[in-house]
C-alpha cells in the first residue's frame, strides 16, 4: 500500500450543509414539544383511569352508607316534562310610555 492513496482526515472537504442542521434543530425542537406535551397531559390533565379510581373510592363511600343511592338521584323535572323549570313573566321594571298621539 502507498501512502499516496491515504486520505487524511484533514485533507476530506465536508461541506457544510446548513438545511441538516437546521432540521436536526427542527426535529429536537418538535420532539421536546411532544414530550413536553404529553408530560403536560398525564400530570395536569389525567388520563381516563384517573377517573377509574375516583369512581371506585366513590363506591366505596356509597357502600359504607354515607351516601344512600337516593341521593344521588337526579331532582325530578317540572310536571310540564321540561327539564327546564319555567318561571313567571317578569313584571316590568317601569311603567308603560304614554300615549304621545292623544
Amino acid at each position: 500500500m502507498s501512502d499516496e492513496n491515504l486520505v487524511s482526515s484533514e485533507d476530506r472537504i465536508t461541506p457544510a450543509n446548513p438545511v441538516s442542521k437546521f432540521s436536526r434543530w427542527l426535529a429536537a425542537v418538535i420532539l421536546l414539544l411532544l414530550l413536553g406535551g404529553l408530560a403536560y397531559y398525564f400530570y395536569v390533565v389525567g388520563p381516563d383511569w384517573r377517573a377509574g379510581d375516583q369512581a371506585r373510592e366513590f363506591d366505596e363511600i356509597a357502600t359504607r352508607g354515607l351516601v344512600q343511592p337516593e341521593d344521588l338521584s337526579p331532582a325530578p323535572a317540572a310536571e310540564s316534562g321540561s327539564p327546564i323549570p319555567e318561571r313567571a313573566p317578569a313584571e316590568p321594571s317601569r311603567p308603560a310610555l304614554p300615549d304621545l298621539e292623544a
